[in-house]
């Protein structure tokens, strides 16, 4: 389903198609890990009622708190 439908019709400015493409780095350190990413839209659905979205962000912090019980050591 492309975009929110309420009574069998869709609702204007809910759909939404792209595809990102980007860059990322992750980092660990003992038991906590930094990671961050940017993505820049390689080809979106243009609406005239709403904004494209040209770059993204995103950072993260980890924070593993038993690593006794990992799988791989």
């Amino acid at each position: 389903m492309n975009g929110v439908e309420v009574m069998n019709e869709k609702v204007k400015g809910t759909s939404m198609e792209g595809l990102f493409l980007g860059l990322g780095v992750d980092l660990f350190y003992k038991n906590i890990g930094f990671s961050t990413s940017c993505w820049w839209s390689a080809k979106q659905e243009q609406s005239t009622s709403m904004l494209a979205s040209r770059i993204r962000y995103r950072a993260g912090i980890t924070w593993y708190f038993n690593q006794q019980t990992f799988i791989f050591k």
